[in-house]
């Protein structure tokens, strides 16, 4: 089951990464600008939001592993509309019904993991979830922008998106016939006690649940900081445009962005050792201590991508950042799982997911806004967004200014919000396992 839970995320992460990938196709040929595709992103992460808001209640009453099956299916026809959009419009509202599935299978996965692992192995089981993430990304990305130009009966662009469709809809048969959903025993969500089975759904019940977990100092802290910290991870969408600004071809800088997934498949394992290692030499300080590290990590390499490198340079910082930025989420998963009873696990984890998802997407929708309303982003006359010419120059310089505001600025405020953790954490951590 855990197995094929890493081929979900793998496959989620890919398609998620397919419209970054394909931006300089899709800019051109609907004559949009970073704004419009930010757009895009805006929207799936709302439709995300709404819909992770539900899976709490589902979660804890039906079958995980169908209830993400499911979800694999719908972004699977999600793709398939972006595949055939005829217009930016339907991109975007294509784009924003792919927020569906993602908003469903996300925090099913968390939770499922958490409770096939003990907690002496969460770090290490988060971090190969993560690594199977990054994979995903690095694989979806550079073979979308690999097949994203070349020409036949169907945009290469367009193809991309069919063939997800494909594979998600095949793993979901897969794991129908082989994954098995693993509960421990149930406690009421808000006083304690042991159930034969959960409660009735109902809103009053799904409510209750959510509201406890919305008590916990820990969980408030943990989403003030990873929808913060989120966001400029989204801002990342437009680096492959980015590197094309600077001068590289095509190929290459589809290449030069994957190998910041790259870093980060192992960034993960590397993350999820350390995780479980700190937790071991101090249980209520040593998590939160990873976290702050990988945040901090990230301001100098950024800085240094954006203002004092060579477009040359540009790939062995992205394995850098790669290797080093991608330990919080593995360090807040297993937090989380940790604070809260394990029968409201897939409640923290939607939650999670619901209130990141309002914040994050804004991260990209921002970077694409800025570039253009501050530092000056056009598009050439014609239409066309890279064309090798002077104007290129001042739109890697528009793009990247926007990219840094977008990234360095939320980092500088996690770093902050880690702090609070350590007055909070350990606390919520023994209140647990005394309950």
């Amino acid at each position: 089951t855990f197995v094929l839970l890493c081929a979900v995320i793998a496959i989620d992460k890919a398609d998620q990464i397919l419209l970054p990938a394909v931006y300089l196709e899709v800019c051109n040929e609907y004559g949009a600008g970073p704004a419009a595709l930010g757009m895009a992103t805006f929207w799936r992460g709302i439709v995300q939001s709404i819909v992770a808001l539900a899976v709490g209640p589902l979660g804890g009453r039906y079958d995980r592993v169908k209830l993400i099956a499911m979800g694999c299916v719908f972004w699977s026809v999600a793709s398939l509309f972006v595949g055939s959009a005829t217009s930016m419009r339907t991109l975007v509202i294509s784009r924003a019904l792919n927020g569906v599935g993602i908003g469903l299978v996300i925090p099913l996965v968390y939770a499922l993991v958490a409770d096939l692992c003990p907690a002496n192995l969460s770090g290490r089981a988060f971090g190969v979830l993560n690594f199977a993430n990054n994979g995903g990304a690095a694989l979806g990305g550079f073979l979308a922008t690999q097949l994203a130009d070349t020409d036949g009966a169907v945009a290469g662009w367009r193809l991309v998106f069919y063939s997800v469709a494909v594979v998600s809809c095949a793993t979901a048969a897969v794991l129908l016939c082989f994954g098995r959903d693993v509960r421990p025993a149930l406690t009421d969500a808000t006083g304690g006690g042991r159930l034969a089975r959960p409660p009735p759904l109902s809103a009053r019940a799904a409510l209750a649940e959510a509201w406890h977990v919305a008590t916990v100092p820990t969980f408030l802290i943990i989403i003030l900081q990873g929808a913060v910290g989120s966001a400029p991870w989204y801002s990342m969408s437009f680096l492959t445009l980015y590197f094309e600004l600077r001068g590289l071809s095509h190929a290459a800088a589809g290449a030069t962005r994957s190998l910041l997934d790259t870093g980060a498949m192992f960034g993960n394992l590397l993350g999820g050792a350390l995780n479980d290692l700190a937790a071991r030499l101090a249980p209520t300080h040593g998590r939160v201590l990873v976290g702050q590290l990988s945040v901090f990590s990230g301001l100098p390499i950024f800085l240094l991508l954006f203002y004092g490198s060579a477009p040359r340079a540009a790939a062995p910082l992205m394995l850098l950042a790669g290797l080093l930025v991608s330990w919080c989420g593995g360090v807040n998963n297993s937090m989380m799982a940790e604070v809260v009873d394990p029968a409201l696990r897939t409640t923290i984890y939607g939650l999670d997911r619901a209130l990141e998802g309002v914040v994050a997407p804004v991260g990209g929708l921002a970077a694409g806004w800025i570039a253009e309303e501050f530092f000056g982003f056009a598009q050439s006359d014609g239409g066309a967004l890279h064309d090798g010419g002077a104007e290129d120059a001042g739109n890697a310089k528009a793009l990247g200014d926007a990219l840094a505001v977008t990234m360095l600025v939320p980092w500088g405020f996690c770093f902050l919000a880690y702090s609070l953790l350590h007055c909070t954490y350990g606390r919520d951590k023994r209140k647990t396992e005394a309950a």
